[in-house]
């Protein structure tokens, strides 16, 4: 063996492989999140809602505070005809970030329909005083009247 032949054939594929490791290890975890939520959503509206829940949650391991991909998995939920579990995660978006209008809205909805209209008409009464003019709502206060 030469020192050509160790050096082409065996040490390069090491600090090859070690290279793209340390890479990957020291990626940001917001851009590992990005590139799982880029392939949820082209799932998504390619409506295989399945592998699309996996890549939001994908995501969610590396930005698990991200109320925007925990509103867009209970959506997938909703596609998924899973009102439980769209139900919990649109309350955790809520939770994460108060100002989330629209998965404290669709939390409401979720809620009429399984006829919990005290905690439906709670939610869309505590949405009103925000957004007052908002027809979505006020349509959901109707519906719970």
């Amino acid at each position: 063996m030469t020192i050509q032949y160790v050096l082409k054939n065996r040490i390069t594929p090491v600090i090859i492989i070690t290279t793209l490791l340390l890479f990957c290890a020291c990626a940001d975890p917001v851009d590992k999140a990005s590139v799982h939520l880029t392939k949820a959503n082209e799932y998504f509206d390619g409506r295989e809602f399945k592998k699309a829940q996996i890549e939001f949650q994908n995501a969610l391991q590396f930005d698990p505070e991200n109320d925007a991909i925990i509103q867009q998995l209970g959506e997938t939920y909703v596609k998924l005809q899973n009102p439980l579990k769209a139900a919990q995660t649109f309350a955790l978006a809520v939770k994460i970030n108060p100002d989330n209008h629209t998965a404290h809205l669709r939390l409401a909805q979720i809620l009429l329909l399984a006829e919990e209209t005290k905690k439906a008409r709670e939610t869309a009464l505590e949405l009103q005083k925000k957004q007052p003019d908002n027809i979505e709502i006020l349509h959901l206060l109707a519906s719970v009247q």
